[in-house]
């Protein structure tokens, strides 16, 4: 009976969701605005209800992504953002431009910025006039990125990033990663 109240309700989300999901699709690839009004709106729909809002919009707006669940306050910033299967996000996370593999686990408040080089800069500081360059940060199946996190470079597949971290290099498969900046505390076999 459980099941069946899901599919019910996760078929009634969509049919409300359409709206939102065909004027994202109408404006294109080159413009975002559609697209960044509804992320932000349905970011700040509580309970259950809002996970369902979240998860099947994303579902339906980004290409090749298929979210488990997604929670109160996060916003996927990019649309062309790749989200794996079984993928769980955390409450008030900010997801950039990124790939995340399949299984991933994002924690709360987790921030995966679109490369470290978004805004050009020389000796006499930012330039914000100038086009923004974003790089895929791409996070690997089944890694585990703690709260709070900071992801700036590559995260292989099976790692684990502790809580607070700050990525800045791309992080090898299978290890154990903390701090600010982020280094590999434990490889393979040594992570219990």
């Amino acid at each position: 009976m459980k099941e069946v109240l899901k599919i019910v309700f996760s078929s009634f989300t969509k049919v409300l969701i359409f709206p939102s999901y065909l004027l994202c699709v109408l404006e294109g690839n080159k413009k975002s605005y559609f697209f960044h009004t509804f992320s932000q709106f349905y970011a700040i729909i509580p309970g259950i209800v809002g996970d369902y809002f979240r998860k099947e919009f994303y579902n339906m707006v980004l290409e090749d992504t298929y979210i488990n669940y997604i929670l109160f306050g996060t916003i996927i910033a990019n649309k062309n953002t790749k989200i794996g299967r079984g993928v769980g996000i955390g409450g008030y996370s900010i997801i950039g431009y990124c790939e995340i593999g399949d299984g991933a686990a994002i924690g709360n408040g987790v921030h995966i910025i679109s490369g470290k080089k978004i805004h050009d800069f020389d000796s006499h500081g930012v330039d914000l006039t100038k086009k923004m360059v974003l790089n895929k940060v791409i996070v690997g199946e089944k890694a585990w990125i703690g709260n709070q996190s900071v992801i700036m470079a590559n995260i292989g597949r099976n790692c684990l990033i502790g809580a607070g971290s700050v990525v800045t290099k791309d992080i090898e498969e299978g290890v154990l990663a903390a701090g600010n900046p982020a280094k590999v505390i434990k490889k393979g076999d040594q992570i219990k």
